[in-house]
């Protein structure tokens, strides 16, 4: 890409701004947004393209709430890479194996709390003899010596909590 951010934000600002039919500036956010699709190099075109697709779907009063919000996610889902669709294949192949209903993971507004749910639903979930063995494991790989109880009983959740991720890893 030979613009500048600056050339690229303003292209799509003003383009975005002339859509809308407001006067109106543009949010912290929105900023940010434009500053990630141009980090991944998505053309001014495409994104006046998607904007100019979205923004035709807002009856005309509505248009000045029309923000670039929606016009992220569209490009996150035309952009997304394959490493990004292989995480979201792995989550559904989870989600599927385990059960988990996909409305209880709705609520996690990022990866690393929804990593968190996950392990502690599988935990929730399994046998008894499972649990049994994952104590045992842990507390037989984890030296006391020098380590406050408080400090023993988090280091055997971490571990359990490593040995559910890597057994997900390996679905």
């Amino acid at each position: 890409m030979n613009q500048s951010f600056e050339e690229y934000l303003k292209e799509i600002e003003d383009f975005y701004l002339k859509q809308k039919g407001v006067f109106a500036f543009l949010s912290a956010k929105e900023i940010d947004l434009i500053k990630s699709w141009y980090k991944k190099n998505i053309s001014t075109n495409i994104v006046k393209e998607v904007i100019k697709q979205e923004i035709a779907k807002f009856p005309i009063k509505k248009k000045k709430k029309f923000s670039l919000i929606l016009v992220d996610s569209i490009l996150k889902e035309k952009f997304s890479t394959k490493k990004e669709k292989k995480a979201k294949d792995k989550l559904q192949k989870i989600i599927k194996v385990f059960n988990i209903p996909e409305e209880k993971l709705e609520k996690f507004s990022n990866d690393v709390e929804k990593e968190r749910f996950i392990v502690f639903y599988i935990w929730q979930n399994i046998n008894r003899e499972d649990k049994e063995r994952l104590i045992h494991e842990a507390t037989s790989n984890i030296d006391k010596t020098g380590l406050s109880k408080t400090e023993y009983e988090e280091m055997v959740k971490s571990y359990i909590y490593t040995k559910i991720l890597n057994y997900i890893e390996f679905l």
